[in-house]
């Protein structure tokens, strides 16, 4: 065999050795050709595979690749290992049955535990395999989640007392592997979730921590320490803030130009609600109101007057005018009272919480710009952002302060993100074939150079060699003369060269 060997190597040598370069230069090109034409069909036909699962735990990865080598499937782990990767065509139907088959568990046990029963399980253990499926559920439905990679969900579930007094109310912990930032949404989801499956959980007893420690559940907790203000009333006032900086800082980039100013704005709202309730009383003035009753009193008497007589009268004797004894005389009197309603007005104001309380703004100019910005200038900018943004420094303390300063030079426009293209699949093969592509035309467009130089001056002396041997051999010029009247007859008459021709090949 190796005999054999040593002679296809030396006939091989031999032949490259005895070949002139036009030879060579077709099997080098021929070489290569072949290769990139093999590595292109094997890249081509080749399985493109699929994440069939990934974020997996190593106990779930170990229990998918057993399965996956039972059914015969071929497989690639990749992310080191915490996904699995299977044929495109077959990713749906595997996902399937393994999901049919309770995989992947998700490092976590279900109610999938009291599938086998046991003789002679204690009550303390049926109730933490109770505690242990609940918690495992629970961490599957929160990692089915947008935005959440893994979850782990903790129970405490005090023991039932004789009295409810001794009661411990339970409480629970989830810690989230979030991928970016949940939102309040979100979050307040996650809790409901928690507390409306475990039995007496209030949404006041759940933490909701991710795995930087950021503290989820004060998203949605109505009492924040740090500010002594809700979640809602914090959103508000940032929202009211947000609001003026923009209002402030489109008008003054209007004016100055883009990235010549920056604006803050720090806004403190009265989130007190009032209820105030007023009455007021008005007197009546020249009978105008609202007359409420009246009541008139008419008295008269036309007469002839009694004599005098003695002195003394009874109480109920009505007054009498003295008049000459004998004499006529009359009597009247008109009394009218009315009674007005008092004019009253009753006043029921309820004061919205989130009025401004107190606003300060600051304003930074770039004093980089041909000039830079005078007092006068400034002055003037202050007095417009105080009216744009309604400042009250009289009653509510507002400040504004204007201030030029050099801004940075570095440039903070954002990188626009593109995808590489040499993570296209094609991208390898096009750069070799491209390379052997440009190789094989350098080489020979030098090689024929080479060979026109090389073959010129052989060409000459051949042509003088048979130019000589003519002049001496006459055979050869009789040879040449038959060639030239053949070409002739060939040009004048090519119907009898045809049939000459077919008549020799016949005999």
């Amino acid at each position: 065999m190796e005999l054999r060997i040593r002679e296809l190597g030396t006939k091989l040598k031999d032949f490259w050795s005895n070949a002139n370069r036009g030879l060579k230069l077709r099997l080098v090109v021929g070489i290569v050709l072949g290769i990139s034409l093999v590595v292109a069909l094997v890249f081509l036909t080749r399985p493109s595979y699929e994440t069939l699962f990934a974020n997996l735990t190593p106990a779930d990865a170990g229990q998918i690749g057993e399965r996956l080598q039972e059914m015969k499937v071929s497989y690639r782990l990749g992310d080191n290992g915490d996904s699995i990767l299977v044929p495109s065509s077959q990713v749906y139907e595997l996902r399937n049955r393994l999901a049919m088959e309770g995989l992947p568990k998700g490092g976590s046990v279900g109610f999938e535990i009291f599938d086998q029963t046991k003789l002679g399980v204690t009550d303390f253990e049926r109730r933490m395999q109770y505690i242990r499926a609940l918690r495992g559920e629970l961490s599957r439905t929160i990692s089915q989640m947008d935005g959440v990679r893994s979850a782990t969900v903790e129970l405490v579930l005090p023991e039932e007392r004789l009295f409810s007094k001794d009661m411990q109310p339970p409480t629970a912990s989830v810690v989230l592997d979030t991928v970016g930032q949940l939102d309040t949404g979100q979050v307040r989801a996650i809790v409901h979730l928690v507390s409306h499956s475990v039995e007496g959980l209030t949404p006041e007893n759940i933490t909701v921590v991710d795995t930087s420690g950021q503290l989820l559940s004060d998203l949605i907790d109505p009492e924040v320490t740090s500010t002594g203000l809700s979640a809602a009333q914090l959103q508000l006032q940032r929202s009211v803030e947000k609001e003026i900086q923009r209002n402030v800082q489109t008008m003054l980039e209007q004016v100055l130009g883009s990235g010549m100013v920056v604006t803050r704005v720090r806004a403190e709202l009265n989130f007190d609600q009032r209820e105030v309730t007023s009455e007021f009383f008005q007197p009546v003035v020249d009978d105008e109101g609202i007359l409420r009753s009246i009541q008139e009193l008419k008295k008269t008497f036309d007469g002839q007057s009694p004599v005098e007589g003695t002195v003394g009268t009874t109480p109920n004797i009505p007054p009498t005018y003295q008049t000459p004894a004998g004499t006529q005389g009359s009597y009247e009197e008109m009394e009218t009272t009315r009674n007005y309603e008092v004019n009253q007005t009753r006043e029921h104001l309820v004061v919205s919480p989130g009025s401004v309380r107190h606003l300060s703004v600051s304003v930074l100019v770039n004093s980089n710009r041909d000039g830079g910005f005078s007092q006068q200038e400034l002055d003037t900018i202050q007095t417009a952002v105080a009216h744009a943004v309604g400042l009250r420094p009289e009653n509510r303390s507002d400040q504004i302060s204007v201030v030029s300063l050099p801004f940075s030079r570095a440039d903070a426009e954002p990188v626009e993100m593109w995808t590489p293209i040499t993570q296209h699949p094609l991208f390898y093969f096009i750069v070799v074939a491209a390379v052997a592509a440009l190789a094989a035309f350098f080489f020979l467009r030098r090689r024929r150079k080479i060979a026109a130089l090389e073959e010129l001056p052989t060409a000459e002396i051949a042509a003088q060699e048979v130019a000589a041997t003519k002049e001496e051999d006459p055979e050869v010029l009789e040879r040449d003369r038959i060639r030239k009247e053949v070409e002739r007859l060939a040009r004048q008459r090519p119907e009898e060269l045809a049939q000459l021709l077919a008549t020799w090949i016949s005999e």
